[in-house]
């Protein structure tokens, strides 16, 4: 069961806001992808509303690399693929999650990601929306969403996917992007050490600026296809993401 309080400057915006999130809810109640949560209703009830959702056993994303530490090449990989086609599927129609992070991310029991808690989701319509409730993550949360009129779209979900397996390869938060606002350098460097494909991508998915970045999670899938990475323990990685 999932809500979300938000204040509102008068009770007019505030019942605007409630519509908003009950039509919202209906979309998502009808989404079905194998990596999205299910949606089994919502309704509205002590003056807000509710959307209930159903529960994944497993870890989360931010509990794996908590308690194991970061993922290899492979597995950020694994998970990237499927996670890029679920945010295809909910960008196609019309829908930004807008709150994607490690800890939004619950790996289930056969090791496949599955993203969660769409209570941040809006529609965005001709490209762009603007005027949305700001809805920030340090560290995952693009620049444009520190602010209710910031130009958000499919980037926005791509800069918080890229930022949250940035932090599953290094185990590191990623800087928050008001603190790059003077120094927008790459959050992951391009070192020996990581696959120079995966990184750029990476890299390019986080860029601060939301122009050059990737605009759409085809590019990224396009991109993703050409990564070539030694997948000889590709069977280990998916034990160890799938173990409790």
């Amino acid at each position: 069961l999932k809500f979300r309080r938000v204040l509102f400057r008068s009770k007019d915006n505030f019942f605007w806001g409630l519509d908003q999130f009950l039509q919202e809810a209906q979309t998502l109640a009808q989404l079905q992808h194998t990596n999205i949560v299910p949606i089994y209703g919502f309704f509205r009830e002590n003056g807000t509303a509710y959307m209930v959702m159903k529960f994944i056993e497993g870890r989360s994303l931010h509990q794996i690399v908590e308690q194991n530490g970061a993922l290899t090449e492979n597995e950020v990989i694994r998970l990237l693929n499927p996670l890029l086609k679920a945010l295809e599927y909910i960008h196609k129609k019309n829908l930004l999650h807008r709150d994607v992070k490690p800890g939004n991310i619950m790996i289930n029991e056969e090791g496949e990601p599955v993203l969660i808690d769409f209570g941040a989701a809006r529609f965005h319509l001709a490209g762009a929306s603007k005027n949305l409730t700001a809805i920030i993550t340090p560290g995952f949360a693009p620049f444009e969403q520190y602010t209710t009129n910031g130009k958000q779209g499919p980037w926005t979900d791509i800069y918080a996917l890229g930022a949250t397996f940035v932090y599953a390869l290094t185990g590191e938060v990623p800087a928050a992007a008001p603190d790059r606002v003077e120094n927008p350098d790459p959050l992951l460097k391009d070192e020996r050490e990581i696959n120079h494909q995966l990184c750029n991508i990476l890299s390019r998915s986080t860029d601060f600026s939301a122009k050059r970045r990737f605009q759409n999670t085809t590019e990224i899938l396009n991109n993703l296809d050409k990564v070539n990475i030694n997948t000889s323990n590709t069977k280990k990685s998916k034990n160890m993401l799938s173990m409790k």
